[in-house]
């Protein structure tokens, strides 16, 4: 762990709280990959947290993000989540329990912590759906997508990106509610997709977006895609309406394909 990491878990511990790394860092950890962004799990209040970090940005769910050398550090107190609404907790309640504060969060692979000596806290066994090379929902999945569609495209995402396959009565869920993905907002769609088209097995998720039924919500459009390392030689391959370009974006994309064209 790199001690720019370590001394923020640390300046959160001397004071008497329990501090955690949860999420993709530990996920990519455990996998042997690197990863810059930076989740902590704390029982610190947000109004402790921004004492202790006063050039942090404050959260409005309740905790502050840090930008320290090559990290982006966001720091959350340990909640439930209580009530949704257009994918936004709506109420809050902040607890002093890790085991709770994992049950909200999305997939079992995502809720693997770390303590400021590397040790590994796995209440729920995520280390197991790593090995097993499987994405599933804590909990309930209709009820986490119902919360959060989003979760429809970071699990297709992380399929494409880890090489992993989405657990089949999961994807069942997926697929019968796959409409759900409408009510996405079109920056987190172009978001989630140019994560998953910069990924050499960018095919995997474009096959599972057919699969489970987003295309035609999304109105997804291509025919032979082939891999470039530049996005946006990936977004002259792949349509999906209303995707929000800029102009400049726009211009390259349509100057790309009018290459493609010639060929």
């Amino acid at each position: 762990m790199d001690k720019i990491i370590k001394n923020v878990l640390n300046k959160i511990e001397e004071k008497g709280y329990i501090a955690y790394i949860v999420g993709g860092y530990v996920r990519d950890y455990l996998l042997k990959k690197s990863s810059n962004d930076i989740d902590i799990a704390t029982s610190a209040r947000p109004e402790v947290l921004e004492e202790l970090f006063p050039d942090g940005e404050s959260h409005p769910y309740g905790g502050i993000h840090l930008k320290k050398g090559p990290y982006t550090i966001a720091i959350t107190t340990f909640r439930k989540e209580l009530g949704y609404e257009n994918r936004r907790p709506i109420q809050l309640e902040f607890i002093n329990d890790v085991d709770t504060d994992l049950q909200r969060r999305d997939f079992y692979i995502n809720a693997i912590c770390m303590d400021a000596q590397e040790n590994i806290i796995d209440p729920l066994n995520g280390r197991k759906d790593l090995c097993d090379e499987v994405i599933r929902s804590i909990g309930d999945s209709l009820t986490k997508i119902k919360e959060d569609p989003l979760r429809i495209l970071r699990a297709i995402r992380f399929a494409t990106i880890l090489d992993f396959t989405i657990d089949a009565s999961f994807q069942e869920v997926i697929r019968k509610n796959a409409h759900l993905t409408q009510t996405i907002s079109k920056y987190r769609i172009k978001e989630e997709y140019s994560k998953i088209l910069s990924s050499p097995n960018y095919q995997k998720g474009l096959d599972l977006s057919e699969e489970l039924g987003l295309t035609k919500y999304l109105f997804i459009e291509y025919n032979n895609v082939y891999y470039s390392p530049n996005i946006y030689e990936m977004w002259a391959q792949v349509k999906i309406k209303d995707i929000p370009f800029t102009k400049q974006e726009k211009r390259t994309i349509i100057r790309i394909k009018e290459t493609i064209k010639k060929k």
